[in-house]
């Protein structure tokens, strides 16, 4: 570890930071982002992030603005750079291991870079500390800790706010749906990411939950993401809805702050309704829950089901899940 006597609460009047790009990675890195608020409170902090990403926290004490260079090139390299050094920052905090932000890192004009060692080009970083295991809150809050920041806020509950336009944006879309009560509202999340397909769950369960909540509870059950679920050929009850593809995160956010009931893969829209305080039920395969799990106070109202062998996820069945969303439901009444 070097450069951490640089860091001192008076030479701190400028930082950037720089994330990840999935939604959970942005999450897990609010708490830290909040403790280097407590430890420069006047600094203006500029987050380094893509769009999408960004309406999460526009509507936040926790950054001043952000930026994103477009693609990942030389061009935008040489942007996102140029932008950067406008800032004149004092401090460049890297929660990604990125060539493309360590570069920018390196080029940023900070005269102390702090990030994650043992990755290609962490030369560029005069503050490293080591990374355990995959992207986690406690990576993030080892590095700012190690910045002389306390981090006492261990959760990213509560601090994600939606504008009021977007709640009233939802209000009327669910209000247009015959019979809903958001007392019996459940959102489901049935997509991963391209690349981590092995988080998978077979569509026909998710098929069969939502039927069976629809049947058990009376349950509105809305199927919800970055794509459309549902198909012609999908046999299912007038009280299952598709909205996939058709909200924004902000959208997303203030939808499942409403909802009785979470249930979902471990992807961001898991980490999203667990922020909203929404009780979640999460489905992990091949990931552990103690790493990459929903980083909420109350852990009562998150449970996880975990299989760790090969085809994991196909070995988790519907009447698994049904028995955890139940246990869940009795809970919220």
């Amino acid at each position: 570890m070097r450069g951490k006597a640089a860091v001192t609460p008076d030479c701190v009047e400028r930082l950037v930071t720089f994330h990840l790009s999935q939604v959970g990675d942005l999450l897990f890195s609010l708490p830290a982002l909040d403790a280097l608020r407590q430890r420069w409170p006047g600094a203006r902090l500029t987050a380094v992030m893509r769009p999408a990403l960004a309406e999460l926290v526009g509507n936040s004490p926790l950054v001043d603005e952000t930026l994103w260079p477009g693609k990942v090139s030389l061009r935008g390299l040489c942007s996102l750079t140029r932008q950067v050094r406008q800032r004149r920052p004092d401090l460049a905090v890297c929660f990604s291991q990125a060539p493309f932000h360590f570069l920018a890192v390196r080029f940023s004009g900070a005269r102390v870079r702090a990030g994650f060692g043992g990755a290609l080009l962490d030369s560029v970083l005069t503050h490293r500390v080591p990374k355990d295991g995959p992207p986690s809150a406690a990576n993030n809050f080892r590095l700012v800790e190690s910045l002389g920041c306390e981090a006492p806020r261990r959760t990213y509950a509560g601090m994600i706010e939606p504008p009021a336009e977007v709640h009233t944006a939802i209000e009327r879309r669910l209000a247009e749906l015959p019979g809903t009560d958001c007392r019996r509202l459940v959102v489901l999340a049935p997509g991963a990411s391209a690349r981590r397909s092995h988080r998978q769950w077979p569509r026909e369960r998710f098929l069969d939950l939502a039927a069976w909540l629809a049947r058990t509870y009376g349950a509105t059950v809305l199927f919800a993401g970055a794509s459309p679920f549902l198909t012609p050929a999908d046999d299912a009850p007038e009280s299952v809805v598709d909205w996939g593809g058709t909200t924004s995160l902000l959208g997303a956010a203030a939808l499942v702050q409403r909802s009785r009931l979470f249930v979902g893969l471990d992807s961001g829209m898991a980490h999203l309704a667990a922020a909203m305080g929404a009780p979640t039920v999460v489905l992990f395969g091949p990931t552990r829950p103690e790493e990459t799990g929903p980083l909420c106070g109350e852990r009562e109202s998150v449970v996880a089901l975990r299989r760790g062998d090969p085809d994991c996820m196909q070995q988790i069945s519907v009447e698994a899940v049904q028995e955890a969303t139940a246990r869940l439901w009795a809970r919220t009444q």
